[in-house]
């Protein structure tokens, strides 16, 4: 039996139909050569974000499995 979660369906519908609009509205808007360098920027900075987080979530974790083995727990700097 599929269960639905609809208290994330109220979440997630409207901010998908503003984005379907908002794409829609572009579509129209901007000529082809423009949206595909939009979105390769857009690709560009979600994927430097993506490799920061990378890089925080790893040394967080080589951190803890360095002090699981006896080793003394060091500074790790957040940005």
């Amino acid at each position: 039996m599929i269960s639905i979660d609809y208290g994330l369906t109220i979440v997630m519908m409207p901010l998908n139909l503003i984005g379907s609009l908002i794409g829609a509205l572009f579509l129209v808007m901007f000529p082809d050569l423009i949206l595909m360098i939009i979105l390769t920027l857009l690709l560009l900075v979600l994927a430097i974000e993506c490799a920061r987080k990378y890089k925080v979530m790893r040394a967080s974790e080589d951190e803890r499995d360095r002090i699981k083995k006896g080793g003394k727990p060091k500074e790790i700097e957040l940005k």
